[in-house]
This record gives C-alpha cells, structure tokens and sequence, in this order.
C-alpha cells in the first residue's frame, strides 16, 4: 500500500506525528497531506491549542535538562573498591 494523498479532516497531533514518521521512513514516496477544518472552528482551537501544549512541554523538557546536575560516583576501577 502506498498512499500519495492524505486527508485529515479531525486534526489531532498525535495522527499529524504519525503521518510525519510515515514520510520521514518512506521519503522516496511523495505523499501530499491536506487538512479540512473550518477557519476558527472548536477543532483548529482545540488543535492549535494542542500545538500549544506539545510546545510549552518541550520547551519545559529543554529547561530542565539544562538546569540538570549530574554528580560522579567513583567505579570499583577507581580503587575505592
């Protein structure tokens, strides 16, 4: 099976994230992806919304990982065995 065309007409990320490991594991195969919603309906609030949250939760990650301390335990090789 080797779809060219997908069309999304219930925006959730997490299909949109699916979609993009598809063409990021077949990238010889051109697939087109359009997107049906209407202009400032509930579903692109909720979608842009969801957008959002994915953002604000990598960018938290980001932060934290950098604010991490990692402190060295010695190894029996060290010779506090």
């Amino acid at each position: 099976l080797r779809p060219r065309f997908a069309i999304i007409y219930d925006p959730v990320v997490s299909l949109i994230r699916r979609v993009e490991v598809f063409q990021a594991k077949y990238p010889k195969w051109k697939l087109r992806v359009y997107f049906l919603f209407y202009k400032d309906s509930m579903e692109e609030q909720r979608y842009l919304l969801d957008l959002k949250r994915e953002s604000e939760s990598f960018q938290k990650l980001i932060s934290e990982k950098a604010t991490l301390v990692f402190t060295e335990t010695p190894t029996l090789s060290e010779g506090n065995a």
